[in-house]
């Protein structure tokens, strides 16, 4: 029980030193890319695997009036994942660099959804 413990809060650290070096790299200068130099992204949240090596990094892109912009941008992230990988490695003093998957955030999306069903009048209510 102690070792799963241990792992947990292994796995928790790492991913909050990954979600901080990343969201300073993305919002450095450092980046050759114009559609990320210019995004607006916030990393809600960053999961890492029992070995440390994959990191699924969840997105929510802000400021996009196109309603394709945020696979566009999604597109990009998963195009630089090898340069910000090294990035966030050398940001945060990782022994590995962490593969890193990019994923569009859809928990607020979900929440808007439960407050308009929950909103929404019901056939019970109209009668």
């Amino acid at each position: 029980m102690a070792a799963g413990r241990w792992e947990s809060a292994r796995k928790y650290r790492v991913g909050r030193a990954v979600q901080e070096a990343l969201a300073h790299v993305l919002a450095g200068d450092s980046l050759r890319d114009p559609v990320l130099r210019e995004a607006n992204v916030t990393v809600l949240e960053v999961r890492m695997s029992p070995d440390l090596r994959r990191a699924d990094v969840f997105i929510l892109p802000f400021g996009t009036d196109r309603a394709d912009a945020p696979a566009e941008l999604l597109e990009h992230l998963v195009r630089a994942a090898p340069y910000l990988a090294g990035a966030v490695a050398r940001q945060a003093r990782l022994r590995y660099a962490p593969k890193l998957h990019f994923r569009l955030d859809q928990q607020l999306d979900r929440a808007a959804d439960v407050d308009r069903l929950l909103d929404a009048p019901s056939p019970v209510d109209a009668a």
